[in-house]
């Protein structure tokens, strides 16, 4: 996965491990690399290992629960509406 954003642009390369498990391999990329960027550049770093770390959380949650006994698989809720697929009605 790519994300841009100005000045700088990481990748997200999301390895499979087997069924459960995944490594994401992260690479920063910046476009101001002089020694008065460094500080800026560490934050971003840092700002997006915080989002990695909630977003980690909620994958754990939601891989506890679809291992759990009271989860059934069924239809994807948008599969009983067609043409919903690309909007959520609120």
């Amino acid at each position: 996965m790519l994300n841009w954003y100005e000045g700088y642009l990481d990748t997200n390369w999301v390895v499979p491990l087997g069924v459960d498990r995944t490594r994401v391999v992260f690479d920063f990329y910046f476009a101001d690399v002089s020694e008065s960027a460094r500080e800026r550049n560490r934050h971003s770093m840092d700002v997006s290992d915080r989002i990695q770390g909630e977003d980690h959380a909620i994958c754990e949650s939601v891989q506890r629960g679809l291992a759990s006994r009271a989860y059934r698989a069924g239809r994807h809720p948008y599969a009983a509406r067609p043409g919903s697929i690309f909007s959520i009605d609120f």
